[in-house]
């Protein structure tokens, strides 16, 4: 240790209390550094000029007092009853809104109201015994408007009772059958079948197709009688007028009974002979008169004579034709099936397909005096290109969930 260390005088007091620590002059020069900042800085905001601003645009509102004005529906606005700075009371009407979807539906709604009003009076005087139809009593309240869309409705009910078409309940009990419904029954007991596996849904089809053509057509030369009285007695003349049950014979029935009778001949492990023989009896006779040499296609319906009665070429006896002649052709391995397949389908392609809006057309552009006006649905179309993709030993269904799409 040094001796000088040890030997030094104490500092002595006086000289501790010459000392500032208190901070004091550090804060004052604080101040002044920040006043001078401030000052400068302000002088120079003041006097400085700006080369560029950023403009943007405000709206001055008021905030209070403003409600906004909105209808529970919407609609379109008719008419404005106040203009802007006008004081409004409660209840004062602002604007008035029109709403043509509501009075559609109003309409709509009140069409349906008078037509069972109607199928009332109708049944009433049925069960009274009179042919006389009465307007409903509750019609005098109906306002002008409403009695006009009800007076329509009277009209319509009464010239069906004088063209024999007398209710719906008179149409359940009429005693009609028709071989169109059970060839569709047919179609679908098949479908159950596939679905479910019981036999009895084949049992049904097979009946029923028994019925329909084994026991009506041969008689009539393997065309398919239509329409049938409660006996199931052939009416021959029958014709109400409605396009879907026209008079005479039906070629396109003939088609779809050909492919049918071969799909319940499969579906039944070909236990039925005489379902394939009848299939080819059927599709020869629906190429034969039932197809127009001249233009191509087939005529919608034949009169007895085996002549043409509804002479308009229809979609959907072609799409039948195409799946009628693309099981036979399967099934046959006969040339004269694929001739006729390859017929049918130049005929759809030259008449039918419409290459400007897409789609098909319900028949030939030229056609005098079409039967449908439109598009035609779209099931005969699919069926047609779908069938001869899938193998004969189901529907065309059964064939995509076996086999799936690998054939499409």
């Amino acid at each position: 240790m040094s001796l000088d260390v040890l030997t030094r005088e104490p500092e002595r007091e006086a000289d501790f209390e010459e000392r500032d620590d208190s901070g004091r002059n550090e804060i004052r020069a604080g101040v002044i550094a920040l006043l001078i900042f401030f000052v400068g800085f302000g002088g120079w905001a003041a006097f400085a000029p700006l080369d560029a601003a950023v403009v943007a645009p405000g709206v001055i509102v008021v905030s209070g007092n403003r409600q906004t004005v909105q209808h529970r529906d919407g609609g379109i606005v008719s008419s404005i009853a106040v203009e802007e700075g006008d004081r409004v009371e409660q209840g004062q009407v602002l604007i008035e809104l029109g709403s043509p979807e509501l009075v559609a539906q109003e309409q709509a709604l009140l069409s349906q109201v008078v037509d069972l009003q109607m199928q009332r009076a109708r049944l009433t005087a049925e069960q009274s015994g009179s042919r006389t139809l009465e307007p409903p009593a509750e019609w005098a309240t109906l306002a002008p408007e409403d009695r006009l869309v009800a007076d329509a409705a009277f009209e319509r009910h009464r010239r069906e009772a004088r063209s024999g078409a007398w209710s719906a309940y008179d149409a359940r009990i009429s005693g009609y059958r028709g071989q169109n419904s059970n060839m569709h029954l047919t179609e679908a007991t098949m479908a159950a079948f596939e679905a479910t596996g019981e036999r009895l849904y084949l049992d049904w089809a097979e009946s029923i197709a028994t019925h329909i053509i084994q026991r009506s057509a041969p008689g009539h030369g393997w065309m398919v009688p239509e329409h049938f009285d409660e006996n199931w007695e052939l009416v021959r003349e029958f014709s109400d007028g409605d396009v879907f049950r026209p008079y005479g014979l039906t070629p396109g029935h003939s088609l779809e009974w050909t492919r049918l009778l071969l799909q319940l001949w499969e579906l039944g492990g070909r236990r039925l002979a005489w379902l394939p023989e009848a299939a080819r009896a059927l599709f020869e006779q629906a190429t034969g008169p039932g197809w127009d040499a001249v233009r191509g296609g087939f005529f919608y319906t034949l009169g007895w004579d085996g002549k043409p009665h509804h002479r308009n070429r229809l979609w959907w006896p072609a799409a039948e034709g195409v799946g009628a002649a693309a099981f036979l052709n399967e099934i046959d391995g006969d040339a004269r099936y694929e001739d006729w397949y390859r017929r049918i389908w130049d005929f759809i392609a030259a008449e039918l397909i419409d290459p400007v809006h897409r789609g098909w057309r319900t028949e030939p552009a030229d056609a005098p005096r079409p039967l449908f006006t439109g598009k035609p649905d779209i099931y005969h179309a699919l069926q047609a290109c779908l069938i001869p993709l899938q193998p004969t030993t189901g529907s065309i269904t059964h064939g995509l969930v076996r086999g799936g799409l690998k054939n499409i």
